[in-house]
């Protein structure tokens, strides 16, 4: 439920920021949980521009929680992921610093947020790119593909997966910019 806390945030948030390319990274890479959850929610209701009414489900922001697509523990299941920088140039991984500093930095992105429903949450919460799209195999637990589909801002990460099977910080800086755009053109920062 949007409260008025939520609507104080948002207008704050919008009179606070001068936006420029510098500063909207570090705005989209320093929102809590519940801010970037409602940001995702956000730039979804965006993204379906006046059509809400053509879509089945009814979008209620308590019924989604916020997923981290590459995970905040990525050392198990992501390690073997190659890094890139903000250039997309590959990060060393033998610069263990910065190869580290650099990956929490793009997981903490907007960029790397999906919405999705509380049951999927917990059952996939660590799992790799593939797991997170397909779902666990022999356990009842299907993935974004199966519980979170009719979420435009889901179907584009579902759609990278389909094309590429890879999900990088190229990709996360690459959403991080759409969803500056989508919020730029309806709130006109720049």
């Amino acid at each position: 439920m949007f409260t008025d806390d939520d609507a104080k945030y948002l207008k704050e948030y919008m009179e606070d920021s001068p936006v420029n390319n510098d500063s909207y990274k570090l705005r989209f890479r320093k929102f809590n949980n519940t801010q970037a959850r409602f940001m995702i929610f956000l730039i979804e209701m965006l993204s379906r521009n006046g059509e809400e009414d053509s879509y089945s489900d009814f979008l209620k922001i308590d019924t989604y929680t916020l997923e981290h697509v590459m995970p905040q523990k990525w050392q198990t299941s992501w390690y073997d992921v190659p890094s890139y920088d903000e250039m997309g140039k590959l990060v060393d991984r033998n610069d263990v610093d910065n190869f580290i500093q650099g990956r929490n930095r793009a997981i903490k992105s907007l960029g790397n947020c999906a919405l999705l429903t509380s049951k999927l949450n917990a059952k996939i919460s660590n799992s790799n790119f593939a797991t997170k799209i397909e779902g666990k195999s022999g356990a009842n637990c299907g993935g974004m593909r199966k519980f979170a589909a009719s979420l435009l801002t889901t179907k584009d990460i579902i759609a990278v997966y389909d094309n590429a099977k890879i999900w990088d910080e190229r990709e996360i800086y690459m959403h991080e910019k759409k969803y500056f755009e989508k919020l730029n053109e309806f709130y006109k920062f720049e």
